[in-house]
Order: structure tokens, then C-alpha cells, then sequence
């Protein structure tokens, strides 16, 4: 196992996490046409013939998949989301340099 199925391994959990933000959006669903954005984005995203490891970088645009984070984050202790939040955007910010630096299939 290389360093260069990592990419690939990253985009099976992006396209995880996305389809449980849209049960956990589906639970309590937002305004009609952002459900349907988010939706045919999602659709897009998923049902496209294209390189997998890509796929994340199509679900960009899909920010209401966010609400039931930012929902659970609201909710929790200001120390917890602080927490939660930072390990969040370091491990996005070591990725994101892995992928710059050392990333041996395109994104």
C-alpha cells in the first residue's frame, strides 16, 4: 500500500461523509431549492464517469451538506466545536499539502 493510493482512500471517505450529510440533510430538509441544489450536485458529483479520486473536488460547491455539521457544532460545548473545528481544518491543511507536494495522480 503507497503513499499514492492515499488520494483515493481520501475520496472514498469525502464521498462517505457526504452521503451521511445528506441522510443527516434529508432529516431535517432545508428550503426547497437548496435541497433540490444540493441534490442534483450531489447526483453530478456522484453519478459522473470521471476520474474517482476527483469526485471530492466536485462536492465543493455542496455547502448545505455542511448544515448538519454546523447544526451538531451549534449544539455542542464552545470548547468542543473549538476542537473539533481545528482538527478538522488541520488534517484539511495536511492534506492539501500532501496533495501540492506529493500527490502522485491528479486531482
Amino acid at each position: 500500500m503507497g503513499s499514492g493510493y492515499l488520494s483515493h482512500y481520501m475520496a472514498l471517505i469525502v464521498v462517505g461523509a457526504s452521503l451521511i450529510s445528506l441522510v443527516g440533510l434529508a432529516l431535517r430538509p432545508p428550503p426547497l431549492p437548496l435541497a433540490v441544489y444540493t441534490l442534483a450536485l450531489v447526483f453530478i458529483a456522484l453519478a459522473g464517469a470521471n476520474y474517482f479520486a476527483s469526485k471530492p473536488r466536485f462536492l465543493l460547491p455542496a455547502f448545505p451538506l455542511l448544515l448538519p455539521t454546523a447544526r451538531a457544532m451549534a449544539r455542542a460545548r464552545p470548547r468542543t466545536a473549538v476542537l473539533v473545528g481545528g482538527a478538522l481544518a488541520g488534517l484539511s491543511c495536511l492534506y492539501g499539502t500532501y496533495l501540492l507536494t506529493m500527490a502522485t495522480s491528479p486531482v
